[in-house]
C-alpha cells in the first residue's frame, strides 16, 4: 500500500496534464517511464506477498485467534497476545462487556470484512437503513396499535418508564426472551390480516418471534373481542444497548388459499409502518447470577445435530467502519486505501452499511473458517484436504455433490467453486447442478430424469443431494403478473391440485420421495431464504409510480417453508433440513447487487455475500461429518 502511494507521486495523469503543475517536469517521457516501472515493482512485490500470505507466513496481517492450532495453513497468534490486544476498558472485570471481549478475542479472519475490530463493537440508532422509499398507501389500522406491556409491565400511552427498558441476561447459551404486546382494539384490525417484521440491533443483529391472541384479560382488563393482540419477542444473548423495531408490512397479508391470482387481479401490497411507540431503546445487562463460565468463546467446533438444529444464530457486529483502523493491518485490497476498500466493500456488497458481521452459532458452537474448508492443490494441507484423503477419496471414487434448486442454489454453486475451489481440477468433488428455475410444476420431470442419469453414469462416486424449492412457485404459480406466463407454459389455471400452496406441497412430495430412495450417503434440503425484503434494504433506490407486492415476501416464503418441512420429516429420517430462513431474515441490508452501478433488479431475493457465506460453511462442515467424521472428531479447536 505504501509502495502505490509513492507511484502516485509520479503518475503523469496528475501532473503532466494538469497545467499548473507540469512545470515541475522537465521531460513528462521520463516520467511515464518512472511511473510504469514503479507499477511493475508493485506487481512483483504484490505476487511476492500474497503468496508469503497464502502459505501462512503473514502473521501479522491476518486476524486473531484463539490458538496457534487453527486448521489451516495460516498461522494465528496465541489466545494471550489476542487479549492483550483489547484495550483496557474490556480488559477490566467491572466492565459488564468483558465476556463480549473474551468472544471477539477468538475471532478469526472474516472475508467479508477488511478489518476486525479490536474491541467489542455495536451498532448506533439509525446505522441499519430501515423503510427505504418503497411506494406506500396510507394504512388504516396502523395509528390504532399501541405498547400495552413489556415483560408482563402495563404499559399506558406508549409511555415507557426507562427502568422497564432494561433486561438481564439469566442464560448465556440459550439467551433469555424480552417480550413487549402490542394491541388493536378496533374492528378494522380484527377485519384485516396484518404481517409484521420484527427486529433489533445493537451489538448483535436479531429478528423477533411474533405470536398472536385474541384476549389479553390480565394485562388490557377486558376480554372484548375486537381486541387483536401481538406479542413479540427477541432473544438475547450479549449485553449492550438495542434498538426494538416492529413494522406493519402489510394489513391485508391474506392466506395462499385465496391464490394464484388471474391477471390484474388485487394483490398484497407493501406498506412498511413502524409501529407508534418504536422504535424502542432497550439495555440488555449481565445477571449476577448466572454462571460465568457459560459466557465464553467456544472451544470446540460444532457437531452435524448441531448445524442442523441450528435456527436462532446471531448475527454479532465485529467491526465498523468508522473505528479507527489505520493501524490496524487488517486491509484485505493490498494496493487500495482504507477509503477506496470500503468503497469497494459498499459496491460489492460485502460490507453492508459500514459494519461488518460474523455469525455466531445458537449452541455456541463454532464453524470451521472458510479457509479450511477449500479443496485444491493451494490448500493440499488444511482440513478438507486432510478429509478427502483420510477416507481414501479419489479421482475414480469422487464425490458427486448434487445442487437441486433455483438461481438461489446457483449462487451457492458460485460459492463452492469461486470461493471455496470446490470442483476444482484435482476432480475429488464434483458438482452438478439441475436448475428448477420456473417451479417444479414444468421442471420436475426433467428432473427425475437427470438424477436417474447421474446415477447410471456414475455408480462408483459418492452422492450427496442438496436440494431446494420455493421461490419460483411462490412468484410464478401464485403472483397474477405471472398468469400469462402460466398459460404459455401450460400450468392449469385452475390448478387440479388447489391453490398455489397445495400444488407446490404436490410437486415437492414427489421429489422428496425420489430422493428418498436415491443412493445418496447424505440428503440436505435447504429451506428456502427469507425471500424479497423491503424494510432495511441497502443502496437501492426506488420508483414512486407503483406498489409493491407483497407476494415474495418473507410471511410467504414461511408459509412455503413450513409446507415443504412438514413433508421431509414425515419422509422419514434420510433427509437433513438446514436452515436459511433465518440466517437471511435478519439480513435485509446484505442481498446479492446486480452490478457494480447497483441498480434496481429481480435480484434482491438473493441473499448477500455474508449469509451465502455461512450457509456454505454449514454445508461443507455436514460434508465432512459425513464422509470422515473421525478426521473432525480428532480435530484440534
Amino acid at each position: 500500500a505504501t509502495l502505490i502511494r509513492y507511484c502516485n507521486i509520479l503518475n503523469p495523469e496528475l501532473f503532466c496534464f494538469n497545467p499548473v503543475r507540469s512545470t515541475m517536469f522537465y521531460d513528462c517521457n521520463r516520467t511515464r517511464w518512472l511511473y510504469g516501472i514503479c507499477l511493475l515493482l508493485y506487481l512483483v512485490v504484490g505476487c511476492i506477498v500474497n503468496f508469503y500470505y497464502l502459505r501462512g507466513g503473514a502473521e501479522d496481517i491476518i486476524a486473531i485467534a484463539e490458538k496457534d492450532d487453527v486448521p489451516s495453513r495460516r498461522k494465528f497468534p496465541d489466545n494471550e497476545k489476542a487479549q492483550q490486544m483489547n484495550n483496557d476498558e474490556t480488559q477490566n472485570n467491572t466492565n459488564p462487556n468483558k465476556n463480549r471481549a473474551d468472544m471477539y478475542s477468538s475471532s478469526i479472519y472474516d472475508p467479508t470484512c477488511p478489518f476486525v475490530a479490536r474491541k467489542p463493537a455495536s451498532l448506533l440508532p439509525g446505522d441499519l437503513p430501515g423503510y427505504t422509499g418503497w411506494p406506500r398507501r396510507v394504512s388504516l389500522t396502523v395509528a390504532d396499535y399501541s405498547i400495552v406491556s413489556i415483560e408482563g409491565f402495563t404499559v399506558e400511552n406508549n409511555s415507557v418508564p426507562k427502568d422497564k427498558l432494561v433486561h438481564h441476561i439469566t442464560d448465556s447459551k440459550a439467551g433469555s426472551l424480552w417480550s413487549v404486546l402490542v394491541h388493536c382494539p378496533t374492528k378494522e384490525c380484527r377485519d384485516s390480516s396484518p404481517a409484521f417484521y420484527a427486529r433489533s440491533y445493537g451489538p448483535a443483529i436479531i429478528t423477533g418471534d411474533i405470536r398472536s391472541s385474541r384476549k389479553h384479560a390480565s394485562v388490557l382488563g377486558s376480554e372484548d373481542e375486537n381486541n387483536v393482540d401481538y406479542e413479540v419477542q427477541f432473544r438475547y444473548k450479549i449485553p449492550g444497548k438495542y434498538i426494538v423495531e416492529l413494522v406493519l408490512e402489510s394489513e391485508d397479508a391474506v392466506t395462499l388459499s385465496n391464490f394464484p391470482r388471474l391477471n390484474n387481479e388485487w394483490e398484497p401490497t407493501y406498506e412498511g409502518w413502524l409501529l407508534p411507540g418504536f422504535p424502542l431503546q432497550i439495555e440488555v445487562v449481565d445477571s449476577d447470577t448466572r454462571d460465568a463460565s457459560l459466557s465464553h468463546a467456544s472451544n470446540r467446533w460444532c457437531s452435524a445435530g448441531e448445524i442442523v438444529a441450528d435456527t436462532n444464530g446471531q448475527w454479532v457486529v465485529t467491526g465498523r467502519y468508522d473505528q479507527k483502523m489505520r493501524d490496524s493491518g487488517q486491509i484485505k485490497d493490498f494496493g487500495f486505501r482504507n477509503g477506496d476498500s470500503m468503497l469497494r466493500g459498499y459496491r460489492e456488497g460485502y460490507s453492508s452499511s459500514g459494519f461488518c458481521t460474523k455469525y455466531f452459532m445458537g449452541s455456541n458452537c463454532e464453524l470451521l473458517p472458510a479457509e479450511s474448508l477449500m479443496s485444491g492443490k493451494m490448500f493440499e494441507n488444511n482440513t478438507l484436504s486432510q478429509c478427502l484423503a483420510d477416507a481414501s477419496v479419489t479421482t475414480g471414487t469422487p464425490i458427486r455433490l448434487i445442487l437441486i434448486g433455483d438461481s438461489v442454489t446457483n449462487a451457492l454453486r458460485s460459492m463452492l467453486i469461486d470461493e471455496f475451489s470446490v470442483d476444482d481440477s484435482s476432480g475429488l468433488i464434483q458438482i452438478e447442478l439441475l436448475i428448477t428455475s420456473g417451479g417444479l410444476a414444468i421442471t420436475l420431470e426433467q428432473t427425475l430424469e437427470a438424477l436417474e442419469k447421474l446415477r447410471i453414469d456414475h455408480q462408483n462416486d459418492q452422492f450427496i443431494i442438496i436440494f431446494n424449492a420455493g421461490l419460483h412457485e411462490l412468484d410464478k404459480y401464485c403472483k397474477a403478473s405471472w398468469a400469462h406466463w402460466r398459460s404459455d407454459h401450460d400450468v392449469p389455471p385452475d390448478w387440479k391440485y388447489g391453490d398455489c400452496l397445495e400444488n407446490y406441497k404436490h410437486y415437492f412430495k414427489v421429489l422428496v420421495e425420489f430422493i428418498t430412495q436415491y443412493p445418496a450417503e447424505l440428503k440436505i434440503f435447504r429451506t428456502t431464504n427469507a425471500g424479497w425484503m423491503r424494510w432495511g434494504n441497502f443502496g437501492f433506490a426506488w420508483g414512486a409510480d407503483r406498489t409493491q407486492s407483497y407476494l415474495k415476501s418473507p410471511f410467504y416464503v414461511q408459509m412455503f417453508n413450513t409446507a415443504a418441512i412438514e413433508i421431509v420429516k414425515q419422509s422419514g429420517e434420510g433427509i437433513h433440513i438446514i436452515d436459511f430462513y433465518r440466517i437471511t431474515l435478519a439480513r435485509p441490508d446484505n442481498t446479492e447487487v446486480r452490478d457494480a452501478a447497483n441498480p434496481t433488479g429481480a435480484h434482491l431475493v438473493h441473499p448477500g455475500v455474508a449469509p451465502l457465506r455461512v450457509l456454505t460453511r454449514k454445508l461443507m462442515m455436514l460434508i465432512m461429518w459425513q464422509v470422515c467424521g473421525s478426521t473432525l472428531e480428532n480435530l484440534p479447536h
